[in-house]
């Protein structure tokens, strides 16, 4: 007889169904670009000393499971949290 959170589960299955999503990278398409302040120093006391020169943030939009895989070429090794 099987318990209730096994009756709950449905699965599809076909012939040759792959169980993992590939590793696609893809290239970023720049949509909005906000420009930093035109005062060279406005915000510099705000960022730690070790913050990287040049560094800017990026917003990206889309599904984790493509946008992790575009992002391991340029972060490999540097980021322990997304």
């Amino acid at each position: 007889m099987m318990n209730s959170k096994q009756q709950n589960i449905l699965e599809l299955y076909w012939k040759d169904k792959k169980t993992e999503v590939e590793k696609v990278a893809l290239p970023f398409q720049v949509v909005e670009t906000v420009n930093a302040p035109k005062e060279r120093g406005l915000y510099a006391e705000q960022l730690p000393k070790w913050w990287p020169e040049g560094w800017k943030n990026k917003l990206i939009w889309g599904d984790n499971k493509y946008i992790l895989s575009s992002l391991l070429n340029e972060f490999a090794g540097k980021i322990n949290l997304i």
